[in-house]
Parts: structure tokens; sequence; C-alpha cells
């Protein structure tokens, strides 16, 4: 795990956005990667009839940005509306990844190797 299969639990979240912007602005930059580039800098999709379906791109992306731009993130006041404490943490998305983090917590612990993220590794 690290290596050629991602990580379970990102433990910095700062440092995944910027590999992972870094990783999509190499591909951009490639030769496939241009070749998917249309000139308002969004990315085109050859449709099987021939037209291309323009993809709106981040504008991170669109600008070669060394630092991510557009961050998704959680929004409270819609999470918590019309959900009880109670609800919330029992949903089983919820509870799956509390799960995971644990197991990951405990093989930890019983392995001294952190299996979280490293930036480059």
């Amino acid at each position: 795990i690290g290596r050629d299969y991602p990580h379970r639990i990102v433990k910095n979240l700062r440092a995944a956005r910027v590999d992972s912007l870094r990783a999509v602005i190499e591909v951009r930059k490639s030769d496939d990667g241009r070749r998917c580039i249309l000139p308002c800098g969004n990315e085109g999709l050859l449709l099987q009839d021939g037209r291309v379906a323009r993809c709106i791109t981040r504008i991170d992306y669109r600008t070669n940005s060394t630092k991510p731009i557009t961050k998704q993130t959680i929004d409270e006041e819609k999470w918590m509306k019309g959900r009880s404490k109670s609800r919330r943490d029992n949903d089983p998305l919820v509870v799956a990844m509390k799960d995971c983090a644990n197991r990951q917590a405990r093989m930890e612990n019983i392995s001294g190797v952190s299996f979280g993220y490293f930036p480059g590794g």
C-alpha cells in the first residue's frame, strides 16, 4: 500500500491536495493530455459521434497552479440540517469510515509502521 496502491486514509490532506494537483498538471502537460485541452483551458471529451463535449475544469488545473485553489469541504449547516447527532453519527458511511480509521490505527499500533499518506511516497 502506498507504492502502487493508494493509502486508504489520508493523514495530511494539505499535502495530498498538492500532490494530486501536481499529478493532474503533469498529465495535462503530457502529449495525450494536451490533445484533450480546449483553447479555453477546459478539457474536451471526444464523443462516439465525433462531437466534443466540453468538461468544466477546475481553475487550478486550467491555470497550471502550484497551489490548490478548489477545495471540496463539507457544508456543516447542510450536513446538520434536519439530522440529529445520533442519526448523523450512525449514518452507514460515517460508521464505515470510522471503522476503517480505527482498524488502521490498531494496525499501526501493532506493527509500529504508519500506513498514512506520505508526500511523494
